[in-house]
């Protein structure tokens, strides 16, 4: 794919409207956690990335998709697994709109400090800096070296799994980086968690948006697993070069 591809004017409006109904909304900036977008781009049998390899999987039109997407949240959260692996610059340059900031879950501080998301923020806006999310088992010679290459450090409680508990994570973002919503993109491990903790610890609003992709991988990492997803709401289908598009939003767990 050309890092340059535009979608049609009618098309990248079509997307807009598609996308409308599931992005932030300023009501959500009353909530103790900001607004969370899951999206990530699988194969007709649901592998979104291959053993410690990337996978590309979205068409150029539903690429674009995603960077209108990006370009509607304050941030963007990846694992320090999607950093290694893909090394994503995490920007919008396919369209037009501000870049959210990078969030990178990192319980140990294992992230390589030439990673591309270092160099993608301009020196001028250092309120956009990448946000280094960690735990107290992370080197503090480490620590330090980030806040040097302008990264935030914040270091929250570790789950019964060593990782960055996830509703500690989310309401720090709000709390110390006035961050609203979150878009998150992956990897698997980061994805399964926030399903899995949908309807218990994570008391928010959370949007859905799914690309498929008409290709059968065969042995690949998924991003499902046993959840506590009661359901999805206001599923909605949309094709986009050869992929569909479902975006829906996760059904609240009635109290």
């Amino acid at each position: 794919m050309s890092e340059d591809y535009q979608l049609p004017v009618q098309q990248e409006q079509r997307a807009r409207k598609f996308l409308d109904p599931f992005l932030p909304k300023l009501a959500d900036a009353t909530s103790a956690f900001p607004h969370l977008t899951l999206t990530f781009a699988q194969s007709l049998d649901a592998r979104i990335a291959l053993h410690g390899k990337p996978l590309l999987l979205s068409s150029p039109e539903s690429m674009v998709l995603t960077h209108l997407l990006r370009a509607t949240h304050d941030a963007i959260m990846v694992g320090v697994n999607t950093i290694v692996t893909d090394n994503p610059s995490l920007t919008t340059r396919l369209v037009q709109g501000p870049s959210p900031r990078a969030v990178i879950l990192d319980s140990t501080l294992r992230c390589p400090l030439n990673a591309k998301i270092f160099s993608s923020t301009l020196p001028s806006r250092p309120e956009l800096s990448p946000i280094i999310i960690s735990t107290d088992k992370g080197d503090p010679t480490k620590r330090k070296a980030f806040e040097e290459a302008g990264a935030t450090v914040l270091i929250v409680q570790a789950d019964h799994g060593g990782r960055c508990q996830l509703a500690a994570v989310f309401q720090a973002l709000q709390r110390e980086c006035d961050i609203k919503s979150v878009m998150i993109e992956g990897g698997a491990t980061v994805l399964q968690a926030v399903l899995s903790e949908a309807n218990r610890s994570l008391c928010c609003g959370i949007s859905l948006v799914v690309t498929v992709a008409p290709v059968i991988v065969g042995d690949g990492v998924t991003a499902y697993c046993a959840s506590s997803i009661d359901g999805l709401e206001d599923v909605r289908w949309e094709r986009f070069g050869q992929d569909g598009i479902m975006a829906a939003r996760i059904a609240k767990r009635a109290q």
